[in-house]
């Protein structure tokens, strides 16, 4: 079954050494290789994460292509090989495999073409097919798309292999997606080697689909009615369904200790929580967990919004009844007018 496709223009990464697999960069105007993504399902036009990466879920013997861009941002001409090969997710890392070490997914994939001589300032398309088994478990797989540059051999005889990726998101199952979701479950507050404070948020996967986490972090309340932030969220951070693992916001280094109120707002794709706490900074190392509560509407404003919504059910109703009282009066008025006297006969005598 072939998936309806959107334009998404959206850049994945320029070419760095790679060990693990980096966020998607934003470096349009680096020097570089870049490779990035064209298109996206229209069922998912809305979701970032599929904008960015290959985000989809098929069913057995389903076939999905995407359009891929490669540009050189160098000043020579180069050779850019493309290829599949497998990913995995732990401790809150997504990474790919060495070299081209296959899975399930990455041997399902195709990437045509498998090279592109491109010259300085040129870009290039290729397509990536993904044609999934008629028999196959469910589950979600996890690949990346590459492009790598030739390697470069030092003095001491070790190969130095440069290149950057799209990450593959693919799960495989029934008609319905299986759902996304996370938790929020404690906040940390401790302080780095270095002495700056930080936020970890304990995050765990409650879904059945991998989630990339980012948000942000805003501090109220403080000593003298202080208040601090937005502090962005680490990026990076991904989590397989089921795992637990930290979010980190690293924070100003003049901050006192507090005690604060803080707010955090996470999100993965259009998935958002919202929670917050009340934490105070050691001195050094980490203090103990604090619980997080919902960081929605306070009560009041619950209260106030109720009683809004019942002023407005007691205004609808007397102008309904009032309505109705006006038409059963119209309608009496009717019932008792007099009906209208006969006109005498006009009598003439005749002689």
């Amino acid at each position: 079954m072939r998936r309806i496709l959107i334009a998404a223009l959206v850049m994945a990464g320029t070419l760095v050494p790679a060990i693990g697999l980096p966020p998607a960069a934003h470096a349009a105007d680096s020097e570089g290789v870049r490779i990035r993504l064209l298109e996206a399902p229209v069922e998912l036009r809305d979701d970032p994460r599929a904008r960015t990466y290959v985000v989809d879920h098929l069913q057995p013997g389903d076939e999905i292509s995407r359009r891929i861009e490669v540009a050189n941002f160098t000043d020579a001409p180069t050779q850019v090989a493309l290829y599949a090969a497998g990913a995995i997710i732990t401790r809150g890392t997504f990474r790919g495999l060495e070299g081209r070490e296959a899975n399930e997914l990455s041997e399902w994939t195709t990437v045509t073409p498998s090279s592109v001589d491109l010259a300085p300032g040129e870009a290039a398309e290729a397509t990536v097919a993904v044609d999934i088994p008629r028999k196959v478990f469910g589950g979600e797989r996890y690949g990346v798309v590459w492009a790598e540059l030739p390697g470069s051999q030092s003095q001491s005889g070790v190969t130095t292999v440069n290149r950057v990726g799209i990450r593959m998101y693919l799960s495989v199952g029934g008609p319905k997606e299986p759902p996304s979701d996370f938790t929020v479950d404690e906040l940390v507050a401790r302080r780095a080697d270095a002495g700056n404070p930080i936020v970890s948020a304990t995050v765990t996967n409650t879904g059945e689909r991998a989630l990339d986490l980012q948000g942000e972090l805003v501090l109220t309340k403080g000593p003298g009615g202080l208040g601090a932030g937005p502090f962005p969220a680490d990026v990076g951070t991904t989590i397989g369904p089921g795992d637990t693992a930290p979010v980190d916001v690293a924070l100003d280094d003049s901050l006192p200790n507090g005690p604060w109120t803080v707010r955090v707002t996470l999100r993965s794709g259009n998935l958002e929580r919202k929670v917050r706490g009340e934490i105070t900074f050691p001195t050094a190392g980490a203090a103990a967990p604090v619980t997080v509560q919902p960081a929605g509407p306070t009560w009041w404003l619950w209260a106030l919004l109720g009683l809004l919504a019942l002023l407005l059910l007691g205004v609808l109703w007397w102008l309904l009844a009032r309505r109705r009282r006006r038409h059963a009066e119209d309608s009496e008025a009717d019932t008792a007018q007099p009906a209208a006297r006969p006109q005498a006969a006009d009598l003439t005598l005749r002689r």
